[in-house]
């Protein structure tokens, strides 16, 4: 049964991590959609550490044009941009723009041309004489005539007529005046010791192929002769695409270790007792239940996936651990098998479908948060957790008969005579719930973060590399913005881009401007008027290949990039939202907004932050509502509900004082816990009531509700806990710090429920109406008159 729950997971497609980040319903995920598809996703670069001199010798731009050339043609690339590229497109679109101002001339210069490189290529002569060939034959038949574009040439921000093997060219086009590379062309080289290549995959690669195509990348790159350059190969879809295989093969490595906990927590507690792997083979069928459901309903293979099936073993292995002590129960009051597995199906029933009905709702209360991440979290839990009732319910009567093999001892908790007795004083209490709603009141103080790191492994190849890319360059990402119109070459819509991209740097001196259309069209002069006619003219020398790097081929979508510094996810939101602010008033027509996956991300966890209080109260007040339709007793609600409640009020203390920073999939804590422990105390207070309705008194209901029952609660929380517990081996820290915190937080649900449902239960025994139950006509054996039939 494992193996065909671990076949059927294989079966599932990975989704993205970065896409499980950010909401699919805001502003910004829409403007990332919509630049995604225009422009590619976001760059997987290759940073060459080496001095530009060397970098842009004739000889080594031609190797990187080569290069470029390679990388270009892999399948999975819509476009490369790097320094042999912008700088071979610029001479060829100059000129092609020389040649046509010079008319018959040009077509002389090109016949010139054609025979001298035929004959330096004869000669056997080098690239960079082929090349300087080429230019004295052009040289040589233009003459004077090509001063006439000088003036049009130095607005374009090059010097002398164009070519790879014109070093005043080159170093003007890229340098100008100075020692460092222009502000405009930092996404291409960053300082005067490293220049970029980004590589930007089409939009539908991801997952293995991504992974390929990196390796891909890699071979190009190490196949080119580079000189002594320091080459760092990294970006956002490989680290992905890395932990899409890490999520994957953690379902390979915590599945056998889940099964492997939830075999030893049944042979330590069971001991003796003959069928106690039914339970077992319950739980595993409540998991491939859920992983059959999952592939038709399209929830893809997730962190949150992971995530979720320890747990559900866990759940599986609580309801059917209830059925199975129930049914001992049953068995030792004297009953056949085929009737004890009837009586117990229908005492447990009611209870465990109204539970598990109001576990899944308070699992998908998790759908209305803004992070995919959480919401596949909550749709996984209630598929798993239906699936578990309906096994346990289904099967488990038919299979407890099958091995059934005589009477068993009944389950009976450890120290039950002693939590009989216990009765704190009031003024514990109370204090025990002021803590807790402190807790509630200061948990929106507990801060959380987006950075896709934190979901990977450590030793994680593609997570080293880009930690060390970031290093190496000083930025961690890109933030885009989107601006849409009917014509974003309009000179009132550049203008008003030249303006935004102007005030961005002023958000934080440190982010690094990328390709900007409006400063192409000026050539990078923040004075220059933009009008129709130099835009048109500036458009027409603009090489197409780097247009399209900036601009929509239909002119109604623009991308503007920045480089966000190395800092904290946290400070990388609010640069987001600085520059967003500026995108408050544009012109009329246009549309404007900050995309990318740090924007998205910090936006998202933004909103999951402040609604992370208010998703526990909504979880309780939707499994509250349902409770009450069915009992319509308000304190009985709040009974079963406190457990719950007081276990994650102190949880959110400890961890507001704590300092704790927790991961997206961390902050479904609460809601997590509220849904799962709820069960504890419907177990607890179905208990003590159908003792109560056998006849016997508040206080010997309160001891069979705590020695009986209290054993297979105990049983079943720690089966949960253990599922939880489990992903805390996991490699991945969002699963670790989950599974530990819920863990933890579940035993301390468990310990109040124990104590105070049958204890309050009997306070409130006088004003609780006795209500029947399917076994009331007869004595039951959780109602046995005499302490000493009670199992210990």
């Amino acid at each position: 049964m494992l193996l065909l729950c671990v076949a059927a997971a294989t079966q599932l497609e990975s989704v993205p991590s970065t896409d499980l980040l950010a909401g699919s319903r805001s502003e910004i995920a829409k403007a990332t959609s919509d630049l995604t598809d225009q422009f590619g996703q976001d760059p997987i670069a290759i940073s060459l550490e080496a001095d530009l001199s060397s970098t842009l010798a004739p000889g080594a731009l031609t190797s990187l044009l080569s290069m470029e050339g390679r990388l270009n043609q892999l399948k999975g690339v819509k476009a490369v941009y790097g320094p042999g590229t912008f700088i071979n497109q610029t001479v060829v679109q100059t000129e092609r723009i020389v040649k046509q101002q010079l008319g018959a001339v040009g077509r002389q210069a090109d016949a010139a041309e054609a025979a001298a490189v035929k004959a330096a290529q004869a000669r056997g002569d080098s690239p960079a004489q082929v090349a300087a060939a080429k230019k004295a034959a052009f040289d040589a038949t233009v003459g004077t005539k090509g001063k006439e574009l000088q003036e049009l040439l130095v607005r374009f921000g090059s010097v002398g007529l164009p070519g790879l093997a014109n070093a005043n060219f080159v170093k003007t086009l890229v340098f100008g005046a100075g020692i460092e590379p222009k502000q405009r062309f930092k996404w291409l080289f960053p300082d005067a010791e490293h220049a970029l290549i980004l590589v930007r995959p089409d939009p539908g690669v991801s997952g293995p192929d991504m992974l390929a195509l990196g390796k891909q990348i890699r071979r190009v790159v190490t196949q080119t002769k580079l000189g002594d350059a320091k080459v760092e190969i990294a970006g956002l879809p490989l680290l992905a695409a890395g932990l899409e295989r890490e999520t994957r093969a953690e379902i390979l490595r915590l599945a056998p270790i889940a099964g492997v906990a939830m075999l030893l927590l049944l042979l330590l507690v069971l001991r003796r007792r003959r069928g106690r792997l039914a339970a077992l083979a319950l739980a595993l069928g409540s998991l491939g239940l859920t992983l059959g459901l999952s592939l038709p309903l399209g929830l893809g293979l997730t962190v949150s996936t992971v995530a979720a099936l320890p747990v559900i073993l866990g759940l599986g292995l609580d309801f059917a651990v209830q059925l199975q002590a129930r049914y001992w129960l049953e068995r030792a009051d004297g009953l056949a098998p085929d009737v004890a597995a009837r009586a117990a199906r229908e005492g447990l029933q009611p209870t465990l479908l109204l539970a598990a009905g109001a576990m899944a709702a308070g699992f998908l209360v998790l759908m209305v948060g803004p992070v995919p991440l959480i919401d596949r979290l909550g749709a996984v839990l209630a598929i798993g957790v239906l699936s578990a009732v309906a096994v346990a319910l289904l099967v488990g009567p038919a299979l407890l008969v099958a091995l059934d093999r005589g009477p068993v001892k009944p389950l009976a908790l450890p120290g039950g005579d002693r939590l009989v007795r216990f009765s704190p004083a009031p003024i514990v209490i109370a204090v025990v719930v002021g803590l807790a709603v402190a807790g509630l009141v200061v948990s929106d103080r507990v801060d959380l973060q987006s950075d896709i790191s934190q979901l990977a492994p450590s030793n994680l190849e593609q997570l080293k590399d880009t930690q060390a890319f970031q290093r190496e360059i000083g930025t961690s990402g890109q933030i885009s913005v989107a601006v849409r119109a009917t014509n974003v070459t309009d000179p009132a819509v550049l203008t008003w881009l030249g303006e935004v991209a102007r005030k961005a740097q002023s958000v934080d001196k440190r982010l690094s401007a990328g390709p900007n259309l409006a400063d192409l069209v000026t050539g990078g002069d923040p004075t220059a008027q933009i009008n129709r006619s130099g835009t048109q003219a500036m458009m027409k020398l603009l090489p197409p290949y780097f247009l399209d790097a900036v601009v929509s081929k239909d002119r109604r979508t623009a991308e503007l990039t920045y480089g966000v510094p190395f800092v904290s996810v946290d400070e990388q939101g609010r640069i987001a939202r600085r520059i967003d602010d500026l995108l408050k008033n544009p012109p009329a027509g246009v549309s404007a907004s900050v995309a990318g996956l740090v924007a998205e991300s910090a936006n998202s966890t933004r909103q999951l932050d402040r609604s992370r209080p208010w998703l526990l109260l909504l979880a309780a007040g939707v499994v509250g509502a349902i409770l009450f339709a069915f009992w319509r007793d308000w304190r009985r609600v709040a009974l079963v509900l406190a457990p719950a409640l007081l276990a994650a009020g102190l949880s959110s203390l400890v961890l507001a004082l704590s300092g704790v920073t927790l991961s997206p999939l961390a902050a479904a804590l609460e809601p997590l816990v509220l849904a799962i422990g709820l069960e504890f105390g419907m177990l607890l207070d179905m208990s003590f009531r159908q003792a109560r309705a056998a006849g016997r008194s508040p206080a010997e209901a309160r001891a069979i509700a705590t020695r009986d029952i209290g054993g297979a609660v105990g049983l079943s929380a720690a089966t949960v806990a253990v599922g939880f517990a489990v992903l805390g081996a996991s490699r991945l820290p969002l699963l670790a710090q989950l599974g530990w915190l819920v863990a933890a937080e579940l035993v301390v649900c468990l310990v109040v429920a124990v104590l105070i449902v049958p204890m309050v239960s009997e306070r409130m025994a006088p004003k609780v109406r006795a209500e029947g139950s399917p076994s009331a006509g007869r004595t039951r054996p959780g109602a046995r008159p005499s302490k000493q039939e009670v199992p210990t």
